[in-house]
């Protein structure tokens, strides 16, 4: 559809309804008559009335080497997902401008790399190619946000320069939003130049959190046994190099009988743990960025899987329902934060499905088309990870179950390279007889490649339950 809302110099052209990944969105498209470029805005939730104030704003310059590429001589593509996440979850506009290199295009970028890579910094680079460190135009914005009846805003970003040519175009800044990223070896340079030449802030402290802070969940805890555990694992999330791993930390975590047992069969719900153990699970739950169980145990508990017996933030829950057998009526489709339901790609294009995957998105539901396994049909748990790491930003995961999800989860991670980093099993002193995780009839691993625990720590709770905790080792990793 087309709009009349038009200037001498920009025009409104047309607009759709986006579901992204982070989330339901408004694109609209706005075109510079001087130069045909266009401007992408992207609008997380309604700014429908006369007058809008204080509305998060990321104004952010097209970097086709980060966000298309990859590439990690930049922090661009990062912010991206940053601001998108943080939009999405509060509200906000994106505004998305052609203006690659700071200005320059992407030919002067290539060749200011060149110059890098023989000593030069970013301003330098472009100062010795006779061309400026900063080339950027912000004009189109007060047009837009004009056109968005946004009277003022928070502005994401670290760059005075600007923030400085956006007040002087005339917006109305009420406040800034700090949207720094981790830096690594690649990027740290770059990152220094900006602050030292450039003015960039670098306030980690300051910025907006887009997943709940993990920190102090442990404080609420009574035992110190369980403290000194959650302290590990989130001192072990932290440093997991997602990059290099490609994919998020694994914690797996159940509860278990003398007998092995998970439950008492495979349609009944059973509480094995005791108080203490429920509290340390919960504690686990917020330290991590989400919690991951099979469609069977969501059909047979219709858990919430949240976070009740201590203080801290819901993980996102993620569903592994391969063939789309999920209940409508399901709690978790009720509730915040609504889940992920990881299915088979096959599904895609199922028309019998069509409608229930609509209905589900209709609920906030986001829908994880995977690839699966050739010979068992199931989901394919390496690729489900790759793509919860690269396309929901999940860097933590705790795998509750079921019997299924262990079983799978262990045998991959025995026949190939690991799935797992941590195991935290709590037994419980009973005798159940019932469902067990790598039962006799599955398939069975050669001595060489039985999967063991290295760093092993137990501890007893409430004379009960005991603890066992430990990191994952498969036959392929070398001790």
């Amino acid at each position: 559809m087309s709009n009349a809302v038009e200037s001498s110099k920009f025009a409104f052209e047309v607009q759709t309804r986006l579901p992204t990944h982070f989330g339901d969105c408004d694109m609209r498209i706005y075109r510079d008559h001087r130069d045909s470029k266009e401007a992408i805005v992207i609008v997380y939730g309604s700014f429908s009335g006369s007058e809008n104030e204080n509305v998060p704003i990321r104004v952010h310059d097209q970097c086709f080497t980060s966000e298309i590429f990859g590439s990690l001589k930049c922090d661009c593509r990062l912010q991206l997902d940053f601001a998108q996440q943080y939009l999405s979850n509060h509200g906000g506009v994106l505004i998305y401008l052609q203006q690659e290199g700071r200005g320059i295009g992407l030919s002067n970028k290539i060749a200011a790399y060149y110059l890098q890579e023989r000593g030069l910094d970013t301003v330098e680079a472009n100062l010795a190619l006779g061309l400026p460190s900063e080339a950027r135009n912000y004009e189109v914005v007060p047009f837009i946000l004009n056109d968005l009846k946004i009277s003022s805003v928070s502005l994401m970003t670290n760059n005075p320069f600007k923030i400085s040519e956006l007040e002087k175009l005339g917006v109305k800044i009420n406040g800034r939003l700090s949207i720094v990223m981790e830096p690594h070896a690649h990027s740290l340079n770059y990152l220094k130049t900006k602050a030292l030449k450039q003015g960039h802030y670098f306030d980690f402290d300051t910025r907006p959190q887009v997943q709940p802070t993990h920190s102090h969940v442990e404080k609420t805890l009574s035992n110190n046994q369980s403290k000194e555990l959650i302290q590990e694992v989130q001192s072990r999330i932290q440093k997991h190099s997602s990059n290099l791993f490609r994919r998020p930390f694994i914690t797996l975590s159940y509860a278990q009988s003398l007998d092995g047992s998970i439950s008492a069969s495979n349609s009944a719900a059973t509480q094995i743990s005791g108080k203490k153990s429920q509290q340390l699970t919960h504690a686990l739950r917020a330290a991590h960025d989400a919690i991951l169980i099979g469609v069977g145990t969501m059909i047979a508990d219709n858990p919430s899987l949240t976070v009740r017996e201590v203080s801290g933030p819901n993980p996102k829950p993620i569903i592994v329902d391969t063939l789309l057998r999920s209940p409508l009526s399901n709690k978790l489709f009720q509730q915040d934060p609504k889940p992920i339901l990881v299915v088979s790609n096959q599904l895609e294009h199922n028309t019998t499905k069509k409608d229930t995957i609509k209905h589900l998105q209709n609920l906030g539901v986001q829908i994880l088309f995977c690839e699966t396994d050739p010979l068992t049909q199931k989901i394919n748990l390496s690729s489900m990870f790759r793509l919860l790491l690269s396309e929901y930003n999940i860097k933590s995961i705790l795998v509750e179950g079921g019997a299924q999800i262990i079983t799978s989860l262990i045998n991959n991670s025995s026949l190939s390279h690991s799935l797992i980093d941590d195991v935290i099993i709590m037994l419980s002193p009973i005798f159940i007889g019932g469902l067990r995780p790598l039962p006799s009839n599955s398939k069975t691993l050669k001595p060489v490649a039985f999967p063991k625990l290295k760093n092993i720590k137990s501890f007893q709770l409430d004379e009960s339950d005991i603890v066992i905790s430990g990191s994952f080792i498969s036959s392929n990793s070398r001790l």
